[in-house]
């Protein structure tokens, strides 16, 4: 009897290493201001509306997210998407207080709006699966960076340098110990300036004096005076520049030092970024609303005042 050999099958397999994982890019995100600006006169229409408080960057979609408090109503919600359908957006409810767009549904034209002077700073927060959150900072919102900075850092400064030059505000860098260098190449490159405190406090006495007298004229771009490891000598200087409408925004940068004791009240009262790194000190318990969900190392943390609106997710690198 004989027996017939049967070729063996050939499987085909494929070994793929995992790539790394990219976050959306943001080359156009500047543009959204008009997006921005026709949602925010949207909601004003219906009287106490909750405002937008971040976007999430997804590479298919654009997600606004509002506020929690007030809520809209489910005829309040169904009167946004009919208000959008006018300008031709076709948006859609991802929950109570999220709202999406598809990325072909947003028109140049529209987009176009936000073309002008940027009336909000856009920062790369933290990513959150797939999507990148972005903050847009009204110019006179301050803010505190905690921990390993730099993602956020770098994508601020990649922003500002996609702005037309007319429009983009000066930068004062006050690092004397030059402890961004070391952080990425983007951030090695800021130049530092031995008076940028100083410009700063100019700045904020020029506006002042302007609006006292009531003088006439487009006023400059707010500067963005990114001011790294405050120490006790400068605070006296540094304090009147973070009150609201102070003229200048402030980025405040607490870097491998202990933070100083009077930026406790601060860091309640402003936006914080906490990522956390072993290289850096944790941010006291003290300085953090109560009820903050804990994080691991390379995971990033962030709220608004108060502690009410929380992100959490995985720090970012350049984007």
């Amino acid at each position: 009897m004989s027996r017939v050999r049967l070729p063996l099958p050939a499987l085909d397999i494929q070994f793929v290493a995992p790539g790394k994982r990219t976050t959306q890019p943001a080359d156009d995100l500047h543009l959204y201001d008009g997006l921005v600006e026709l949602l925010g006169e949207l909601m004003a229409q219906l009287g106490d509306a909750p405002p937008l408080v971040a976007l999430h960057n997804l590479p298919r979609h654009v997600a606004c997210q509002l506020a929690t408090a007030p809520l809209l109503t489910a005829g309040q919600q169904r009167e946004v998407i009919r208000a959008l359908a006018v300008h031709g957006l076709a948006g859609h409810w991802d929950d109570i207080a999220r709202l999406s767009f598809r990325r072909e549904t947003l028109t140049g034209a529209l987009l176009a709006q936000g073309a002008g002077s940027p009336a909000r700073l856009w920062l790369p927060v933290l990513r959150a699966g797939q999507a990148t959150v972005w903050w847009p900072l009204a110019r006179t919102q301050h803010l505190v960076l905690a921990g390993a900075a730099h993602g956020p850092l770098a994508g601020l400064v990649s922003w500002l340098g996609r702005l037309p030059a007319e429009v983009r505000p000066a930068l004062l860098v006050h690092d004397p110990d030059r402890r961004l260098r070391d952080l990425s190449d983007t951030l090695a490159a800021l130049p530092v300036q031995g008076d940028a405190l100083a410009q700063a406090r100019r700045a904020q006495l020029t506006q002042r004096f302007a609006y006292e007298r009531g003088q006439p004229g487009a006023p400059a771009p707010a500067p963005i005076l990114l001011m790294v490891a405050p120490s006790a000598d400068c605070w006296p200087d540094l304090q009147p520049l973070l009150a609201p409408a102070s003229g200048v925004q402030v980025l405040l940068v607490l870097s491998d030092r202990a933070p100083l004791g009077a930026l406790r009240a601060v860091c309640h009262q402003l936006p914080v970024i906490e990522i956390t790194d072993p290289r850096y000190a944790a941010l006291p318990d003290a300085f953090r609303p109560a009820g903050l969900p804990a994080i691991g190392v390379g995971q990033a943390l962030a709220w608004l005042p108060g502690g009410q609106i929380v992100w959490r997710g995985m720090r970012l690198e350049e984007v």
